[in-house]
């Protein structure tokens, strides 16, 4: 099938397979603790925000500064957020975390519609960040996803015991003299940057799926926190390069593609799991 092979062999695909990786790594690391964390409905949040970050950035770009880059905005908008969430939920207590993340995120629902209406003919470009495309990335959103995947991995190793520490005894972490307003708030940061570096690839709507459904598989089956994010990696990855060359053979979206593997794959476990209990 030489069609397929020169498909194979092109850089749109070369480049989404490279994506493919950097997002599995950003899922094993970022969202493995966003698991842990109990944070996965944060990132439905952030997502949205990304959505009015990047309609924000072409209202800019279009109408103010034309050699803007909207990712910069997207970007900004994002760990602004999280950082708004990380303020208003306080002590860190579920119900504190509910309440701030509702609030945010209605108030980037808000924004996003109000920017999305001032856009008016430009309006249907934001609409590529909420269904994503990894087949459409250019040389320059790689690079951008090399340079924010890799802060995100190598803060996330470097912080890998605090985070550890505040993920599951928040509390204790407290008692023994770590800041963990200050280490959950970067976790905050760090969520919003690996938000950022999904949407272009996956989408907003996606972005919920691909960032928690692997590391929640990871979980059922891992018994410490570096099988967890090793295995939240292997299950990214089947995800993501398994629904791009299905996207191939099928002519469809690759982010969809990718969100009914993770799913399959969790269901998959879960049914193992439960078998194995009766």
């Amino acid at each position: 099938m030489p069609s397929l092979l020169i498909i194979l062999s092109s850089p749109f695909f070369i480049r989404a397979l490279v994506a493919s990786i950097l997002i599995s790594l950003i899922t094993a690391t970022m969202g493995s603790f966003t698991v842990f964390r109990g944070l996965t409905f944060i990132t439905a949040t952030i997502s949205h925000s990304v959505w009015a970050g990047a309609a924000l950035g072409l209202i800019i770009q279009i109408y103010l500064i034309n050699w803007l880059n909207p990712i910069i905005v997207t970007t900004i908008v994002g760990v602004t957020v999280a950082i708004f969430i990380a303020l208003l939920s306080g002590d860190g207590s579920a119900e504190k975390f509910d309440v701030a993340i509702g609030i945010m995120f209605a108030l980037s629902m808000s924004f996003a519609i109000l920017f999305v209406s001032m856009l008016r003919e430009y309006a249907s470009r934001t609409f590529g960040i909420i269904i994503g495309d990894i087949l459409l990335l250019s040389n320059e959103d790689l690079m951008s996803l090399i340079i924010l995947s890799s802060i995100v991995v190598l803060l996330t190793m470097i912080f890998i015991n605090q985070f550890t520490f505040i993920s599951f005894d928040m509390e204790g972490a407290e008692a023994s003299g770590l800041n963990s307003a200050a280490y959950q708030l970067l976790m905050f940061i760090l969520i919003a940057f690996s938000i950022v570096v999904l949407v272009k690839s996956v989408g907003a709507i996606l972005v919920y799926a691909i960032l928690t459904i692997p590391p929640a598989t990871a979980n059922e089956i891992a018994d410490n926190v570096q099988n967890a994010m090793v295995l939240a990696f292997v299950f990214s990855l089947i995800s993501t390069i398994g629904g791009l060359f299905l996207s191939i053979y099928l002519n469809v979206a690759p982010s969809a593609l990718m969100g009914l593997i993770a799913t399959g794959i969790y269901f998959i476990v879960k049914g193992i799991n439960y078998r194995r209990s009766l």
